[in-house]
């Protein structure tokens, strides 16, 4: 289990885009991408690949550190899976 919380604007977006807490906590868990913020501002980016009901698609968490706990700033739900999973 994971210990975090999510701003207003955060559990605005799982409510809009119908995003489950099992799906964001399984992307906090075991991300298929964890990204650092290039702006040294303290900030990630957890991308998790999971199958929708007709494609592949992918959940992105902004997130940064409050404390001892993750604080999700915003959830981002799409399938262009191919235009924001860059792999080196």
């Amino acid at each position: 289990m994971v210990d975090y919380i999510l701003t207003k604007h955060a559990r605005k977006r799982l409510d809009d885009r119908k995003v489950s807490v099992r799906l964001v906590e399984d992307a906090l868990l075991y991300p298929t991408q964890l990204l650092a913020d290039g702006d040294g501002d303290g900030k990630w980016l957890y991308k998790k690949l999971y199958a929708g009901e007709k494609k592949l698609r992918m959940l992105m968490l902004v997130v940064i550190m409050e404390g001892s706990r993750l604080k999700i700033l915003t959830i981002i739900d799409t399938s262009k899976v191919k235009k924001y999973l860059k792999i080196k």
